[in-house]
C-alpha cells in the first residue's frame, strides 16, 4: 500500500464557517515578476534579477453539497460566501507514515469565485469554489510549516 502522503487522502481545509465535505484541494502557484536588468554591453545573456513582490496566488476546491443541519433538520446547504470577508485558511497536509505530525499552509483568503453543481439524475451534487490568498496585510502572511 502506498504511504499516505502519496495521496491527499487526509487533508482538510479549514476557512472561516464553510465547513462542507472536501473533494479536492488544489495546488496554487506562488510566483514574482522578473526583472530585465541586461544592457548593450551583454553580448552572451541578458542579465535577470528578481522583482520585489510576490503574488500569493488562489486555489480551487471542489465540496459536496450536503445538506446543512439546523435545529429544525436539514435545510439549506453549505454554499461559499463570495460577499463573505477575509478569513484564516489552514491547509493541512495528510501525516506521512514517517512523521509525526503533519505539514500546514496558513493564511488569510477570500472567497473569488464559486460554480454551482450541475443537477442529474446519477451524479453527486458538487461545487467549486475559488480561494484567494490575501499575502501581506502588514501582519499576517501566507506560512508554511513542515512536516516533523
Amino acid at each position: 500500500m502506498a504511504d499516505v502522503i502519496a495521496t491527499g487522502h487526509g487533508s482538510t481545509l479549514g476557512f472561516g464557517t464553510f465547513a462542507a465535505s472536501i473533494r479536492s484541494i488544489g495546488g496554487f502557484t506562488q510566483e514574482r515578476e522578473v526583472v530585465d536588468a541586461g544592457d548593450l554591453s551583454k553580448t552572451t545573456y541578458t542579465r535577470k534579477v528578481p522583482g520585489g513582490l510576490v503574488e500569493p496566488g488562489s486555489f480551487d476546491i471542489e465540496f459536496i453539497f450536503n445538506p446543512k443541519p439546523n435545529t429544525n433538520g436539514y435545510e439549506g446547504y453549505e454554499i461559499p460566501d463570495i460577499d463573505g470577508a477575509v478569513a484564516s485558511a489552514t491547509i493541512t497536509f495528510p501525516q506521512g507514515a514517517n512523521t509525526t505530525s503533519a505539514a500546514t499552509v496558513i493564511g488569510k483568503a477570500f472567497c473569488s469565485s464559486w460554480t454551482g453543481p450541475e443537477l442529474t439524475s446519477d451524479g453527486l451534487m458538487t461545487g467549486t469554489m475559488t480561494l484567494q490568498w490575501e499575502g501581506e496585510d502588514g501582519t499576517n502572511t501566507i506560512s508554511w510549516t513542515e512536516a516533523v
